[in-house]
Protein backbone atom coordinates (compact mmCIF):
# COMPACT_ATOMS: atom_id res chain seq x y z
CA UNK A 1 0.00 0.00 0.00
CA UNK A 2 0.97 3.85 -0.70
CA UNK A 3 2.71 5.37 2.12
CA UNK A 4 -0.18 8.01 3.13
CA UNK A 5 1.50 10.19 5.76
CA UNK A 6 2.47 12.98 4.73
CA UNK A 7 4.57 16.59 6.75
CA UNK A 8 2.59 20.06 7.26
CA UNK A 9 4.22 21.77 4.84
CA UNK A 10 5.19 18.51 2.48
CA UNK A 11 8.49 20.21 0.29
CA UNK A 12 7.44 20.01 -3.56
CA UNK A 13 9.76 17.28 -5.00
CA UNK A 14 8.79 14.95 -2.34
CA UNK A 15 4.81 15.85 -3.63
CA UNK A 16 5.38 15.75 -6.87
CA UNK A 17 7.71 12.10 -6.69
CA UNK A 18 4.23 10.63 -4.14
CA UNK A 19 2.04 11.60 -7.18
CA UNK A 20 4.13 10.06 -9.84
CA UNK A 21 3.79 6.93 -7.36
CA UNK A 22 0.37 7.21 -7.12
CA UNK A 23 -0.25 8.21 -11.34
CA UNK A 24 2.13 4.82 -11.92
CA UNK A 25 -0.04 2.47 -9.48
CA UNK A 26 -3.55 3.83 -11.03
CA UNK A 27 -2.20 3.41 -14.62
CA UNK A 28 -0.95 0.14 -13.74
CA UNK A 29 -4.28 -0.97 -11.77
CA UNK A 30 -6.50 0.44 -14.80
CA UNK A 31 -4.59 -1.87 -17.14
CA UNK A 32 -5.49 -4.49 -14.69
CA UNK A 33 -8.95 -4.13 -14.51
CA UNK A 34 -9.80 -3.81 -18.02
CA UNK A 35 -8.89 -7.30 -18.08
CA UNK A 36 -10.33 -8.39 -14.64
CA UNK A 37 -13.39 -6.01 -14.22
CA UNK A 38 -14.76 -7.87 -11.44
CA UNK A 39 -11.91 -7.79 -9.19
CA UNK A 40 -13.14 -6.68 -5.68
CA UNK A 41 -10.04 -6.00 -4.57
CA UNK A 42 -8.30 -4.72 -7.34
CA UNK A 43 -11.50 -2.16 -7.42
CA UNK A 44 -10.71 -1.07 -3.79
CA UNK A 45 -6.89 -0.77 -4.19
CA UNK A 46 -7.97 1.53 -7.66
CA UNK A 47 -10.33 3.63 -5.32
CA UNK A 48 -7.74 4.17 -2.65
CA UNK A 49 -5.23 5.11 -4.99
CA UNK A 50 -7.55 7.73 -6.82
CA UNK A 51 -8.85 9.07 -3.50
CA UNK A 52 -4.81 9.38 -2.56
CA UNK A 53 -4.42 11.66 -5.85
CA UNK A 54 -6.78 13.72 -5.66
CA UNK A 55 -5.93 14.70 -1.73
CA UNK A 56 -2.08 15.05 -3.00
CA UNK A 57 -3.45 16.85 -5.73
CA UNK A 58 -5.23 19.48 -3.64
CA UNK A 59 -2.50 19.78 -0.96
CA UNK A 60 -0.37 20.16 -4.06
CA UNK A 61 -2.17 23.39 -5.47
CA UNK A 62 -3.13 24.68 -2.10
CA UNK A 63 0.74 25.01 -1.13
CA UNK A 64 2.82 25.10 -4.54
CA UNK A 65 0.15 26.32 -7.34
CA UNK A 66 -1.86 24.57 -10.13
CA UNK A 67 -1.08 20.94 -12.01
CA UNK A 68 -3.34 21.33 -14.76
CA UNK A 69 -6.14 23.50 -15.88
CA UNK A 70 -8.75 21.54 -13.88
CA UNK A 71 -7.88 22.57 -10.68
CA UNK A 72 -6.50 26.45 -11.64
CA UNK A 73 -5.81 27.69 -8.13
CA UNK A 74 -7.36 30.91 -8.60
CA UNK A 75 -10.12 32.59 -6.12
CA UNK A 76 -11.81 36.13 -5.96
CA UNK A 77 -9.33 37.00 -2.99
CA UNK A 78 -6.48 35.54 -4.83
CA UNK A 79 -6.90 35.92 -8.54
CA UNK A 80 -6.19 33.68 -11.46
CA UNK A 81 -3.11 31.95 -10.43
CA UNK A 82 -2.35 29.21 -13.15
CA UNK A 83 0.28 31.59 -15.31
CA UNK A 84 1.38 33.57 -12.45
CA UNK A 85 3.57 30.35 -10.79
CA UNK A 86 6.64 28.53 -12.55
CA UNK A 87 5.78 25.13 -14.19
CA UNK A 88 6.39 22.01 -12.83
CA UNK A 89 9.14 21.57 -15.23
CA UNK A 90 10.66 24.97 -15.18
CA UNK A 91 11.65 24.46 -11.27
CA UNK A 92 15.16 23.43 -9.98
CA UNK A 93 15.18 20.97 -7.37
CA UNK A 94 18.89 20.36 -5.37
CA UNK A 95 20.76 17.09 -6.24
CA UNK A 96 19.07 14.82 -3.47
CA UNK A 97 21.81 11.23 -2.36
CA UNK A 98 18.47 10.03 -1.21
CA UNK A 99 17.00 9.09 -5.04
CA UNK A 100 18.70 6.21 -6.77
CA UNK A 101 19.19 8.33 -9.82
CA UNK A 102 21.74 9.96 -7.66
CA UNK A 103 23.23 7.05 -6.70
CA UNK A 104 25.67 5.33 -8.91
Amino acid sequence: MIDDSLPTAPHQYDLLHRMDVLQFALAESILYLDTHPSDPAAMTFYGDIQRQRVFLSQLYDLHFGALSHYSTGGDLERGWLWAQRPWPWELNFPERSDHPESNP
